[in-house]
């Protein structure tokens, strides 16, 4: 009985980050922009773009998170008072 439960339980992964191969889906526009239009500055934005999102894998930070963290760290520590 415990296998026939089992197979209904596909929807669980609807919740994961698209992945294309290795890294983050979203890393595939990039990789299209490249593919499209195959200039130094290009290849090099990729590469960077694909060590970003490899780095909030690695820590597990989701991109609305680091997003959020790097605003912060722009606004600074202390806020001013009117």
């Amino acid at each position: 009985m415990a296998g026939k439960r089992d197979t209904y339980v596909h929807w669980r992964e609807t919740a994961r980050n698209a992945r294309f191969f290795f890294m983050d889906a979203k890393v595939s526009l990039f990789i299209l922009l490249f593919l499209m239009h195959m200039r130094l500055w290009t290849l090099i934005l990729v590469v960077c773009v694909m060590a970003i999102f490899t780095a909030l894998d690695y820590y597990k930070y989701p991109l609305p998170v680091a997003w959020r963290i790097f605003k912060s760290f722009l606004a600074g520590s202390h806020k001013r008072r009117d």
